[in-house]
């Protein structure tokens, strides 16, 4: 239901193939590595065979100043659980950034795999996203730490539209609201 496109050296673009319906499961990919920390990356990397490593470090590295395993981790690792735990996976990392993403990514500790599904529906020939950084924060919040963690600044619908502060006020909304939650005594669904 997607393909994957090279445009430039670490610039990917996964489109739809075909139309893609809300809450359709896009990837199911399990990590070629995980790590609770550099360290414990590096002793990871040192089990992966050849293709996995060649892998590895063909995703991009947004970190030059930095040793290029970690950089890369840094870079593409995505987190699997509230514990700081991060992992790297083939495809999983390819997906770009948008503040108003059609795709969203959970882990599944029992398949031991990343789970990605359509937030809304996707026409045919649109490029599937994801978050990187916390979608509540304001967009001066966010571009910052697009362009401090990853290298960019972020240019999707949001961040280009004449309307961002009307975007960061929602945005507050929701978070002030979802933070009173817990005190009102409510459970968050596990879905």
């Amino acid at each position: 239901i997607y393909t994957l496109r090279t445009l430039f050296p670490y610039t990917t673009l996964f489109r739809s193939t075909t139309d893609i319906a809300r809450g359709e499961r896009i990837l199911v990919e399990n990590p070629l590595l995980k790590y609770s920390s550099y360290d414990h990356a590096l002793g990871q990397v040192a089990a992966l065979g050849r293709r996995k490593k060649a892998v590895l470090y063909s995703l991009h590295n947004a970190h030059p100043d930095l040793p290029t395993l970690f950089g890369i981790v840094r870079t593409n690792g995505l987190p699997i659980d509230d514990e700081d735990n991060g992992a790297i996976f083939e495809f999983g990392c390819r997906f770009n950034h948008s503040c108003a993403p059609n795709v969203h990514h959970h882990w599944d500790a029992k398949r031991e795999a990343i789970i990605f599904h359509a937030t809304r529906a996707v026409r045919k020939d649109e490029e599937l996203t994801i978050f990187y950084v916390r979608p509540l924060d304001s967009s001066v919040e966010r571009q910052f730490k697009l362009r401090s963690t990853f290298g960019f600044s972020c240019t999707c619908e949001v961040c280009a539209s004449a309307d961002v502060a009307a975007s960061d006020k929602r945005r507050e909304s929701i978070k002030a609201t979802t933070e009173t939650l817990p005190s009102l005594g409510a459970t968050p669904l596990r879905i």
